[in-house]
């Protein structure tokens, strides 16, 4: 063991007996090659590997961490008769469960446009080969359940962008985008709601018994346009002038005119978090649970919105919301604030504030106990 001049403080701030440092050859699996690591040796029992050992063999903290989470969360048992009573439960709102597209009733929105402003039309973009047949599908289908109607003259038309998807079933499908940044985006006045703090909403619901999703099918289109909205947001495809008649996917002021929305909906009902689309339910106990849920099924169907039961998950002792693991033993990062970790050191002062602004989320997670940073 050789003497060292380095001083060493643990985290209470207290002096670290050292008896000196140590390097020893280490591997961390049967076929790596030894590799001489320094090690620190204390009289506490506690050895030391700092962050040059822990970089040359490949050792994450984070990833140690994010195990753990894992591990914490997976030995969480379901509460089965929970998830059968809300099963069950949906069943008596068979209007909310229906296949075709739901319509906000007794609604209709107008997007509100800067003064003076000039009608846009732009010729349709050539569509290719490969996509056209599947496109010519996807505008039928949109006319047919009411997205959008044919029209033989309008003054303002945006080209249509079409999107490959996938179902999680793993079919393949085009979705029909209006490119509204070339056209009337920038007539759009700002939408002022707020959007929900994703921290605000997870501590809602952090800690609760079980959680329900609730996801709204095709959920913007499920809110009706004005007739002056629809003329102004029609689409110029090659099949003709379409106009919109639902919310489309596209303006930059939808986020926040769909969030206000939703608020208004399930501003009172409670064990209801709502972020955009993604609707998560629970409660202090199983019973708080059902009835929470029961006003929001029972709210939904009132509304005339639908959702399909398949693209639901009821009463799971954890789940994933707005890239966290939340469960009855608190908040955790999910896998996919992994971006955060691996996201290039601030060059300047807007990447800065870029780097601060994703990084400000995950500092304040309400952690698991016995996990922390």
């Amino acid at each position: 063991m050789a003497p060292t001049s380095s001083h060493y403080r643990c985290a209470s701030d207290q002096d670290l007996p050292v008896l000196g440092v140590i390097t020893a050859p280490t591997t961390l699996a049967k076929d790596d090659k030894p590799k001489q690591q320094k090690f620190v040796v204390t009289r506490l029992q506690l050895n030391l590997l700092g962050r040059e050992s822990c970089r040359s063999l490949g050792l994450s903290l984070d990833q140690l961490l994010y195990n753990k989470v894992n591990k914490v969360f997976q030995d969480i048992k379901p509460d089965t008769s929970l998830q059968s009573s809300c099963h069950q439960l949906c069943q008596e709102f068979p209007d909310l469960l229906k296949k075709e597209l739901g319509t906000l009733k007794d609604f209709e929105l107008e997007v509100q446009f800067k003064p003076d402003v000039q009608s846009v039309f732009h010729k349709p973009r050539p569509v290719p080969t490969a996509v056209q047949e599947d496109l010519d599908s996807a505008i039928k289908a949109g006319i047919n359940r009411g997205i959008w109607e044919p029209v033989q003259f309008n003054s303002y038309g945006t080209p249509v962008v079409p999107i490959k998807k996938k179902s999680p079933q793993g079919q393949s499908s085009i979705r029909v985008c209006g490119d509204y940044s070339v056209t009337v985006n920038q007539q759009l006045e700002t939408h002022r709601h707020p959007m929900p703090q994703p921290e605000d909403l997870m501590r809602r619901l952090g800690r609760g018994h079980c959680f329900t999703k609730i996801d709204l099918a095709d959920a913007y289109n499920q809110i009706c346009l004005g007739p002056e909205s629809q003329n102004k947001l029609a689409l110029s495809t090659h099949k003709g002038v379409l106009l919109q008649k639902r919310l489309p996917f596209g303006i930059t002021s939808a986020l926040g005119y769909f969030q206000e929305i939703m608020d208004h909906l399930t501003q009172d009902l409670p064990g209801v978090a709502v972020y955009l689309d993604d609707i998560l339910v629970s409660g202090n106990n199983a019973a708080e649970h059902l009835q929470n849920l029961r006003g929001l099924l029972q709210r939904l169907q009132d509304k005339g919105l639908h959702c399909p039961l398949e693209k639901c998950s009821f009463a799971q002792p954890f789940v994933e919301y707005l890239g966290h693991y939340l469960s009855k033993n608190g908040i955790a990062k999910g896998p996919k604030t992994d971006a955060i970790m691996k996201m290039p050191a601030p060059s300047n002062e807007s990447s800065l504030r870029s780097f601060l602004g994703q990084f400000k989320l995950w500092q304040q997670i309400d952690w698991p106990d016995g996990l922390s940073l």
